[in-house]
């Protein structure tokens, strides 16, 4: 018997999505190294758009959340990867060292009852 699979919501299909680009990139930077091609990732925050309120079935307007930054100093980050040929970036100090804990926590599902990831 075979079980149904369901819908997706909004956020954990943009957070699937999130992951795949990650992961075609780091295989991307592997196999293009030898040409000396550097495949680069930023990874923002919450970047102070409309996108949400434009996003399919709404969203949040990411203008109003605390900590949002602007598209002007993501833009800033791109820049200095493009200029400085770096393989990740994060448009937020601290951001990496947060992913980094979280991964490395024992109980993922206590790290998700904390800020940031819970509010």
């Amino acid at each position: 018997m075979l079980g149904r699979v369901p819908m997706a919501p909004q956020r954990s299909a943009y957070s699937a999505s999130k992951h795949a680009l990650n992961s075609l990139s780091a295989n991307l930077r592997m196999e293009l190294a030898p040409e000396n091609i550097l495949v680069s990732v930023v990874h923002p925050g919450i970047v102070a758009t409309d996108f949400g309120l434009n996003a399919l079935h709404g969203g949040i307007d990411s203008r109003q959340m605390p900590g949002a930054q602007s598209a002007e100093e993501v833009g800033k980050v791109i820049a200095d990867v493009i200029e400085h040929r770096h393989a990740d970036a994060y448009t937020r100090e601290g951001a990496r060292a947060m992913i980094a804990a979280y991964y490395a926590a024992e109980d993922m599902a206590l790290a998700e009852t904390k800020p940031p990831f819970f509010r």
